[in-house]
C-alpha cells in the first residue's frame, strides 16, 4: 500500500509506521 507523495494519510501512516519517512516526504 503507497499513497501519493505530498498527501500524508493520518490512518495509513498510524497503521505503517515503518513507511512513515517515506509517506511524510
Amino acid at each position: 500500500l503507497r499513497s501519493p507523495k505530498g498527501r500524508p494519510f493520518d490512518a495509513e501512516i498510524a497503521q505503517f509506521p515503518v513507511s512513515l519517512p517515506e509517506y511524510i516526504f
